[in-house]
């Protein structure tokens, strides 16, 4: 899986929306991508309507994962589906990284047993 990388500068005038960022994966339908602040003093947030068709986990914390389709999980990523929020008086730099796995399906099979008493 690969991401594409995206520099931008971000001013503390509220929630900025991060937009142009897409990810590709030529053997998997389904993409894993977790994006994380530091500092910790950041939140992220996701929405819009292309949220529907993903799971969303820590959504307002420093740390959210999408995981879905590639496609789903890119109209998130691309249309500014994500918003950074710097809590009150946090200054310096800051930054956003993306990370983006495989997600493969596993089947376990099951075997049935029973178990006699004497």
């Amino acid at each position: 899986a690969d991401a594409t990388p995206v520099a931008a500068s971000l001013e503390d005038a509220g929630p900025q929306p991060i937009g142009r960022v897409s990810v590709t994966d030529v053997d998997s339908v389904q993409a894993l991508v977790t994006v994380k602040a530091e500092p910790t003093a950041l939140a992220l947030f996701v929405h819009g309507p292309a949220v529907a068709n993903i799971e969303v986990a820590g959504n307002g914390s420093a740390m959210i994962c999408l995981l879905g389709d590639v496609l789903d999980v890119n109209a998130v990523l691309g249309l500014g589906g994500i918003t950074y929020v710097a809590w009150p008086d946090v200054h310096g730099n800051t930054s956003l990284q993306l990370t983006v796995a495989d997600v493969v399906a596993i089947t376990t099979n099951h075997a049935n047993a029973t178990t006699l008493a004497n």
